[in-house]
């Protein structure tokens, strides 16, 4: 059956949305439905993602190798090094858009015909630019990106039509970073007034401001 996907690739899960004849509804990743946000950069150079990067780790590969939370690092000049070699967080976000695709193309028996990211709001025009090159990257054709707010507010006015004006507000708490987005429905859909900074809670629990930037 034809379909769509939306596809987030969050700090600590993936998620993905498909879109066909049957409605919207969350892929079913793993048993709880989204798919851990790791990657195992391998001696060779390959890049395994998700549950496959923690098996690797967790078998005969050095756990050394597997990383995590390397979204925060996109727009950072720093390579992520791993083995004494470089990784661009781009680079291991397209492993993931790259398996997660071929996932749902499994799943589905056909790739999809639309494939839409979604991004922080907070994320300046650097990083956004960063982020679009994941496309090219991972060989996948992207359709849309669009940010998180506004593919929540989207989704929730489907069921719920919002009127000409109404204000909205998204609070996005993630794994460890807290967004809130207020947004307004207008002509062309709906625009956003403004988005607070990322709030990232670290591992010993110290709260920092990731930047917008």
């Amino acid at each position: 059956m034809p379909h769509s996907i939306g596809v987030d690739l969050g700090t600590t899960s993936v998620a993905v949305a498909i879109g066909d004849d049957l409605g919207t509804r969350a892929a079913q990743l793993s048993p709880l439905l989204v798919e851990p946000s790791v990657a195992f950069c391998s001696a060779d150079g390959t890049i395994l993602t998700g549950q496959a990067a923690l098996d690797a780790a967790d078998g005969d590969g050095d756990p050394t190798r597997l990383v995590r939370g390397f979204k925060r690092r996109l727009g950072d000049p720093t390579p992520i090094i791993v083995g004494g070699v470089g990784f661009a967080p781009e680079a291991l976000m397209a492993a993931q858009l790259r398996d997660v695709v071929a996932r749902i193309t499994e799943l589905q028996g056909e790739a999809p015909e639309r494939v839409v990211l979604t991004c922080p709001a907070a994320w300046g025009p650097y990083r956004r630019e960063q982020f679009a090159r994941i496309a090219d990257l991972s060989g996948v054709t992207i359709d849309e990106i669009v940010t998180e707010p506004v593919a929540t507010a989207t989704s929730v006015s489907r069921e719920r039509p919002l009127e000409d004006g109404a204000i909205v507000a998204v609070f996005d708490l993630g794994g460890r970073t807290f967004d809130a987005t207020v947004l307004r429905m207008g002509a062309d859909g709906l625009e956003v007034l403004g988005s607070a900074r990322r709030v990232v809670i670290t591992k010993d629990n110290t709260t920092i401001v990731d930047g917008a930037g």
